[in-house]
């Protein structure tokens, strides 16, 4: 259905996050460092060589050494290995190339700029099973590989580790690269390691990203203590009529519903014990401030249960008013903010 622009009519939109009982003590509203995933910088014909990886003011890494590199492929490594800041990892980056890092991730760039290693640890709270590590695996393919032009899944599959790799080929800024990712769940982690490598040089990088890959080590426990579940690694999910944006986990699954008069778009997480709603309603009425209220009620209870009950009722600092409630029939509650555009 198409609904017509904010300058024409009015659209209440409701933003719900809803939580089952059980998993109330899911970290979703943790502060923390956000982090949105780069694209790979453009490769570039001549680039001064970096000579040693660059760590930030707080990060403490082994910087590599340029003597008794090995060689691999068309690659050589560092002969010390990298440890994250933060204990959760450690591995033996190419020889040469720049890093950068943070809280819960880390890259490593080619002096060229044709290649680059990123990792990135992705904290849950508590440990998934295989098959909702395997729809975290999807949404992130969805939320961020698939929006390159050109993507396309080159094979799936499951290494010696348990790791879940997926070999893709994508454009970014004119380039065609092939991105190998690697995604490993270990108690309540998962790491995510992406070898992207310009297709000119792919075939001579893979053998030395292997490498990297057979010999990193990790540490689940450390990553627990260090991160905060879900508060990294998000993108910002606008409206199609541009009326809000919210910041939405990589690891959680988009998917669109459409009514007569409704928009919904849903973000489930990886084991579907929690989600975000975003309802946009709009029947082509006015919706005052004073109707805006039983309206968000009605289609409460219409999507989720009749005896929906409001614990709390509070307008918030920016006009908008969130409502917090529960399902006794459905086993599970919910926090509703919502407001008219």
């Amino acid at each position: 259905m198409e609904i017509a622009p904010a300058s024409r009519r009015r659209a209440l939109w409701l933003p719900l996050i809803a939580l089952p009982l059980a998993a109330m003590a899911c970290a979703v509203f943790a502060g923390g460092e956000t982090v949105t995933k780069p694209p790979p910088p453009a490769p570039t014909q001549e680039a001064a060589p970096t000579q040693e990886a660059v760590p930030t003011q707080e990060a403490v890494p082994t910087q590599p050494s340029q003597q008794m590199a090995t060689p691999a492929g068309g690659l050589e490594l560092a002969a010390e290995e990298y440890v994250h800041y933060s204990g959760s990892f450690s591995l033996t980056p190419p020889l040469g190339w720049s890093l950068d890092e943070g809280d819960a991730w880390a890259s490593w760039t080619s002096p060229q700029a044709d290649g680059l290693v990123q990792v990135y640890i992705n904290t849950t709270g508590y440990p998934l099973d295989a098959e909702a590590v395997d729809q975290a695996i999807t949404a992130n393919e969805q939320n961020f590989f698939g929006t390159y032009n050109g993507y396309q899944v080159l094979n799936r599959s499951v290494d010696d580790f348990g790791a879940t790799v997926v070999d893709q080929e994508l454009i970014s800024e004119g380039f065609t690269y092939r991105v190998r990712s690697v995604y490993y769940a270990i108690e309540d982690v998962i790491y995510e390691v992406d070898f992207w490598a310009e297709t000119g040089v792919a075939d001579a990088y893979m053998p030395a990203f292997k490498q990297i890959w057979d010999g990193m080590l990790v540490d689940a426990q450390a990553a627990s203590e260090a991160i905060e579940p879900y508060t990294v690694f998000t993108y910002t999910f606008t409206d199609d009529d541009g009326l809000f944006s919210f910041e939405v986990p990589y690891y959680w699954l988009w998917t669109r519903t459409t009514g007569d008069y409704s928009v919904i778009d849903t973000f489930d997480a990886p084991d579907n014990l929690a989600y975000v709603d975003s309802i946009k309603y709009d029947d082509g009425q006015q919706v005052s401030k004073s109707d805006a209220g039983a309206i968000a009620l009605g289609l409460l209870r219409d999507f989720y249960a009749d005896d929906l009950k409001v614990t709390d009722d509070k307008v918030q600092p920016d006009g908008s008013e969130r409502l917090i409630w529960f399902s006794k029939s459905g086993g599970y509650s919910g926090i509703t903010f919502f407001e008219t555009r």
